[in-house]
């Protein structure tokens, strides 16, 4: 089955506007139930003249993690192909972090305050040191005196200091069959002996048990019949961005 290859800016916004993918897309990055979303995603790509693309979204969303609990939190994702994004990353993430959000709280009121932030990188390119294609760096506070973790949550540290996730799109060599690994190997498939491009192969359904995946891959080959959207990925393609 052919679908748009979703590391191209255009086929991964197609992706990440339709509601229910996009939550279903951040619920297998995150490992946690992105329940709904609060506010509109807001989207923003980036075309600079030397061929530099840089998409990013930011959703407002309420999680539920491992324990039942609820948390309103800003996810902000960026996906990035070409090497040294740091200071456009940053420069983003200083923006996120100088927001206040309306949202509503667990009493179903109306609440202004800043949120606590979760970042998602998308590269389409490999960090070296990481010999793995998905790595999380958490925030966890250590007591320094008595050295060890303190296994508590702090509004004051959620609020300076936030996760990360960095994913890696390099090559198709996924071994241990995590979901994650599922939805990363769609952005490396390729058609048979053609190089990387905007439209692509996918898995084979029948060999998929996992409903989501699927999900994804049929909204994704439905994309192949959107004639408007093909032209964007192929203008995308003739400007360098592939």
């Amino acid at each position: 089955m052919k679908i748009v290859n979703p590391l191209y800016d255009n086929a991964f916004k197609y992706l990440m506007e339709n509601e229910h993918i996009a939550k279903i897309v951040l619920s297998i990055i995150l490992d946690t139930k992105v329940i709904r979303f609060q506010s509109k995603p807001q989207e923003t790509t980036l075309i600079f003249t030397e061929g530099v693309h840089l998409s990013r979204f930011d959703f407002k969303a309420v999680i539920q993690n491992q324990s039942g609990e609820e948390n309103t939190v800003l996810i902000e994702l960026q996906k990035y192909k070409t090497p040294n994004p740091i200071m456009r990353f940053r420069q983003y993430l200083a923006q996120s972090y100088l927001k206040e959000e309306t949202f509503i709280n667990s009493n179903g009121e109306e609440q202004q305050e800043p949120l606590p932030i979760i970042t998602i990188y998308i590269l389409g390119f490999a960090i070296p040191e990481f010999e793995t294609h998905a790595v999380k760096i958490e925030n966890k506070p250590y007591d320094i005196i008595n050295q060890k973790y303190i296994n508590v949550s702090s509004k004051f540290a959620n609020l300076l200091t936030h996760p990360s996730y960095i994913l890696q799109t390099t090559d198709s060599k996924y071994n241990k069959g995590t979901r994650l690994e599922k939805f990363l190997s769609l952005f490396c498939k390729k058609l048979e002996n053609e190089p990387s491009n905007y439209i692509i192969e996918s898995p084979e359904l029948k060999d998929i048990n996992d409903n989501e995946i699927i999900e994804i891959i049929e909204h994704l080959n439905h994309a192949t019949l959107n004639e408007a959207l093909v032209r964007q990925l192929k203008a995308e393609k003739d400007y360098g961005a592939g």
